[in-house]
């Protein structure tokens, strides 16, 4: 019996570098049907499991974190961050190998096996490579890096016929301007340790693993980099499409399979917004922006149950709230001359950038006395946030029922600051308030 094609996406990182990837996943699997589809991020987003599983998809977590903070490090003195660093590199490195390994090691590849990954999620690269399979990336964003100033002074000077086969690679061959754009990580150091000792492949792409000479006998085409919304000749967009609004993607499954080897780069947002230089590879797609289904970006299943209903028909109930959630809306709704002032800082605590979730919290009350405004402040599951803000309402009041908000939210400074640990969508929040403070994350920016 002939074993179905495997689509293996990859996604690495924070909330907005792995919700859109999961969207295309989502909407492949419910428009190519004879695909096996995969999902592989970070065990923090394991909340994607529920949603991928009704679309047909296999969720595959990793144990490694979305982002690695020096703050969290220090309660132990034993290593340094870097090296501490480095371990969770290594592990996660070998938990992908293996996950890679009981997809694809004991099964014959199949046509129209693919791998896409996101720019946080190279391993991915080197892995299609190991076992033979096509690489697609998918990018929400524009590249987040750029290369170092001396880096093609260095590769010339380093690899000298590696940069000539690349220089005169034809254009719909992977060539120079790909590097340069966006695969150049892939040529440090810290990758050709892991692809010569680990995965037995050559030290540097495009290079043969016994001489280290360029591949000239084999030059792959030029790498599809999507961005934002999968768009070729095998993908139609359709706005009306109510299961995956602002990703809203059909595959045409009579092009898929043809056109699929000519898939690499692809971005995730509109050229309305980032222009499309000259410069960037042929390969490059700009397809608009994806946004996951408004039901993935609440972290209460009744909230979202509701708001469903809403938009099957019942418009009343698309702007309510489950019963344990009743408390942000009235403070939403609460009459007031203005509008509450939305906060959300998202990855910025994970990522180590709040060091003092106490002192933040004293100059929001600071400014709540100077402004005489209404604040709404997402935790973003940031666990010393949490916990200086269930301290602050211990101080507050005696009454410790009224110190409870993992679900209900809390407020404080007199009822003018409502703290939420939860999540809804941005476009049914912002419209309730009079402005948004955030940390610049996609998914907020977008909205």
């Amino acid at each position: 019996m002939k074993s179905k094609p495997r689509a293996v996406f990859m996604a690495f990182g924070t909330k907005g570098d792995v919700y859109p990837v999961a969207a295309i996943a989502a909407a492949f699997a419910s428009d190519q049907e004879q695909y096996q589809v995969v999902f592989i991020t970070h065990s923090a987003h394991e909340n994607l499991r529920v949603h991928l599983r009704a679309n047909q998809v296999m969720y595959i977590p990793v144990s490694s974190p979305p982002a690695v903070s020096p703050l969290e490090h220090y309660g132990s003195t034993e290593v340094t961050f870097s090296a501490h660093k480095r371990e969770i590199t290594q592990n996660h490195r070998h938990e992908c190998t293996l996950i890679f390994e009981d997809i694809f090691g004991d099964v014959p590849n199949v046509e129209g096996d693919l791998i896409a990954i996101n720019f946080f999620a190279l391993e991915g690269w080197s892995l299609a490579e190991l076992f033979q399979i096509r690489c697609i990336v998918v990018a929400p964003y524009v590249v987040p890096y750029s290369a170092p100033s001396s880096f093609e002074r260095q590769f010339r000077k380093e690899l000298p016929d590696l940069y000539k086969y690349l220089q005169e690679a034809p254009s719909h061959k992977v060539g120079w301007k790909d590097v340069i754009h966006w695969m150049w990580p892939l040529f440090a150091e810290e990758w050709g340790s892991w692809r010569s000792l680990d995965l037995k492949l050559s030290a540097f792409p495009f290079t043969d693993p016994v001489t280290g000479l360029p591949t000239f006998h084999e030059r792959l085409p030029s790498p599809l980099l999507l961005k934002t919304a999968i768009a070729l000749s095998d993908i139609r967009i359709f706005s009306s499409n109510m299961h995956y609004p602002g990703a809203c993607i059909t595959f045409c499954k009579e092009e898929l399979l043809s056109d699929i080897q000519w898939l690499d780069d692809r971005y995730g947002f509109s050229k309305e917004i980032v222009e499309y230089p000259g410069y960037w590879p042929s390969k490059v797609w700009v397809c608009g922006f994806w946004f996951p289904p408004r039901k993935w970006q609440f972290s209460c299943n009744d909230c979202a149950e509701i708001s469903a209903s809403g938009i099957s028909g019942n418009l009343n109930q698309q702007n309510k709230l489950c019963s344990a959630h009743l408390g942000l809306q009235f403070f939403i709704e609460f009459p007031a001359k203005e509008l509450p002032v939305f906060i959300g800082l998202s990855s910025v605590g994970s990522m180590g950038f709040l060091r003092n979730p106490r002192a933040f919290l004293r100059v929001l009350g600071t400014a709540l006395d100077i402004s005489g405004c209404r604040f709404i402040l997402f935790s973003a599951g940031y666990k010393p946030l949490e916990e200086a803000i269930e301290s602050y309402a211990k101080e507050a009041s005696s009454c410790s029922e009224q110190t409870h908000w993992s679900n209900e939210g809390v407020s404080l400074f007199g009822g003018r600051l409502f703290c939420f640990c939860g999540s809804v969508p941005y476009n049914w929040l912002f419209p309730r308030c009079a402005a948004a403070i955030h940390h610049g994350g996609r998914l907020e920016f977008l909205r």
